[in-house]
């Protein structure tokens, strides 16, 4: 394709150069997936750099479709940008991928393929996560808004048959803006989108039942102990709160228990973590024996994975914290 480009020159048609840009694209994802960040960053500014010349020279004549090409093209320099530390590049790239789609939407009208508006509305919780950790509330949550709009659009034109992964996406969009909302002290609103997360994932569990993939139940027992700690945090009701917690331990446990050796360690640093929730939970409220159960089985769980993880375990700090609770429990009992 280069040996074509270099022959024919100005009078190439537009749509090898379009074909050019996909490839150089494609070449692109090898090199961030390998940890290259400079290739691949080389090798996106080589295909954007076309895509955009091509926007150039055709104008009004620009095929809306190529937009989703080119759009993918600045989301995946977007990672890499992430991963090497330059938020303000990626945010500029955010941009420039959200315009182009926005474009093209509006272009086709009803002819915007649904898979389009998937990828638009994963690009607007990215970049809301983004917005989100440099402090710009406003437009995280501006842009948390759009990406749910679009998924639930979706669901609704897609009604029985829309795709498990999109429902999924959709149950994810809301558990992230639930975290951002609670953890800036809104846990209303942070209960209402729990709810909502973990409805949807409910709803996937019972229509795919065996097949539900073990991360998406982790996923739901993260949303129940959320959603109990903001139980706590708008209500204070304790009941509510334990029971929630008591969810999230139920379906890792299960999950551990089925999943055997395919057990992640990163889904298992989460179930001492949980234990070590309640346990606080039930020695505030005087349930010093069952507070003693968690505050052991968070220690033994610790331990199972500090042996498994090795060196690479970073748990030290709770588990300094649980054995601290745990022994002035034992000793405030006197025994």
């Amino acid at each position: 394709m280069p040996a074509l480009r270099e022959r024919f020159g100005e009078q190439s048609p537009q749509a090898w150069f379009n074909e050019l840009a996909k490839l150089f694209s494609n070449r692109g994802d090898v090199f961030s997936k390998s940890g290259d960040a400079t290739t691949a960053l080389e090798f996106y500014g080589r295909a954007i750099g076309l895509w955009e010349m091509l926007r150039e020279q055709l104008g009004e004549d620009w095929p809306p479709e190529w937009s989703n090409d080119f759009a993918k093209g600045y989301m995946n320099r977007c990672v890499v940008f992430i991963e090497s530390g330059d938020a303000k590049a990626a945010l500029e790239d955010y941009g420039r991928a959200i315009g182009l789609c926005e474009v093209a939407r509006e272009q086709l009208g009803e002819d915007w393929p649904p898979e389009w508006s998937n990828g638009l509305a994963k690009v607007y919780i990215t970049r809301g996560n983004a917005l989100g950790s440099r402090g710009d509330a406003k437009a995280a949550l501006a842009d948390y808004e759009r990406a749910i709009g679009l998924w639930e659009m979706l669901r609704e034109q897609h009604g029985e048959e829309c795709p498990p992964a999109m429902s999924n996406d959709l149950a994810k969009c809301y558990f992230t803006r639930g975290n951002f909302l609670g953890s800036r002290g809104d846990a209303k609103a942070a209960l209402a989108d729990y709810e909502r997360a973990i409805d949807l994932w409910e709803m996937l569990r019972d229509q795919l039942g065996e097949k539900c993939p073990p991360a998406w139940s982790i996923d739901l027992a993260s949303g129940y102990m959320q959603r109990g700690i903001n139980f706590l945090n708008d209500t204070a009701e304790v009941k509510p709160a334990l029971a929630d917690y008591g969810r999230a331990i139920g379906l890792q446990e299960m999950l551990r228990e089925q999943l055997g050796e395919e057990w992640q360690p990163a889904w298992g640093n989460d179930l001492p973590k949980f234990y070590h929730s309640r346990g606080a939970l039930l020695h505030t409220i005087g349930e010093t024996t069952a507070a003693l159960e968690d505050y052991s089985r968070s220690i033994v769980l610790q331990a199972m994975l500090r042996e498994q993880l090795g060196e690479q375990w970073l748990g030290g700090e709770l588990l300094q914290l649980t054995c601290q609770k745990r022994d002035d429990l034992i000793e405030a009992r006197g025994f």
